[in-house]
């Protein structure tokens, strides 16, 4: 069970997580395709290399980068893993 700071700094996280989200989505649709995530990564303060970012993405195929649209939810569990090995 989480105590109440942990749930704090988790919906903050989400908070920010989404504003960043929002800053780098063009359709308006709260989506990015993979191409972008690298974007949305140094929005949020990581300066990621591109081999860095695909791992993140758990490594998709070139075809599939302007292909594959991430939504928050699929988004979230990745940022998460990221803002805890950034420090």
């Amino acid at each position: 069970m989480l105590n109440s700071k942990m749930c704090d700094f988790i919906k903050d996280q989400a908070l920010e997580f989404k504003e960043a989200l929002q800053l780098q989505n063009r359709a308006n649709n709260n989506k990015i395709l993979c191409t972008q995530c690298g974007d949305l990564l140094r929005a949020l303060g990581q300066n990621y290399s591109s081999a860095k970012v695909l791992k993140v993405l758990m490594s998709p195929k070139s075809n599939e980068m302007n292909k594959k649209i991430l939504d928050f939810e699929h988004l979230l569990p990745m940022l998460r893993t990221v803002a805890k090995n950034k420090g």
